[in-house]
């Protein structure tokens, strides 16, 4: 079950980097939040800038019967559980069309809205579990210009603000579903 362990954080540098540093205590399906990252990232170490606001900034810690040599693979099909995910909750919680930009980030019209990174932890050749983090723009209004003309948030282009703990059930209810479907092959 995703969430049966959950910590939350007002601030962090990076719930990926925490549940890496921490992979060792944590069992299948926990979850790290934060209400803001100081040091999130995206793909290929790039920026993932945290606005002011409420918005959904997440790690799931994955560990797989698996323990053998990770394939790129079984990586981008976790990506795609997740933005899957995402994907879901914005249509059927606000009936706004999302799209997945492989290899890992979610879009509404020309705008991101939305982010997946996937890391393993090995020792050796031997996998200690996989992170899943998630940063989804929730109630920001105000973007920083220099991403002003490229990201969006709920907030926007639903015209109103949401419930972010609502949103952020669904979301870890979605990839509980999509985490099953993948395990039975399914997607």
């Amino acid at each position: 079950m995703f969430g049966h362990t959950y910590i939350f954080f007002d601030s962090i540098n990076s719930t990926n980097d925490y549940a890496k540093e921490n992979i060792n205590i944590f069992e299948h399906g926990s979850i790290i939040r934060t209400a803001h990252q100081t040091a999130g990232r995206g793909q290929r170490g790039k920026q993932w800038i945290s606005c002011d606001g409420e918005n959904i900034f997440m790690t799931i810690i994955l560990k797989p019967e698996y323990r053998g040599k990770i394939e790129k693979a079984y990586i981008e099909k976790i990506i795609l559980f997740s933005a899957k995910a995402v994907q879901k909750v914005i249509k059927d919680s606000y009936g706004l069309d999302a799209r997945i930009q492989m290899p890992n980030d979610i879009y509404i019209k020309d705008k991101k809205i939305a982010g997946v990174l996937v890391e393993a932890i090995t020792q050796g050749n031997v996998l200690k579990g996989l992170v899943a983090g998630i940063g989804l723009n929730c109630n920001t209004l105000d973007l920083p210009g220099n991403i002003s003309t490229t990201a969006t948030s709920l907030e926007i282009e639903y015209g109103k603000k949401i419930n972010v703990d609502v949103c952020f059930s669904k979301l870890v209810e979605n990839c509980e579903v999509f985490y099953g479907k993948m395990v039975t092959k399914s997607i």
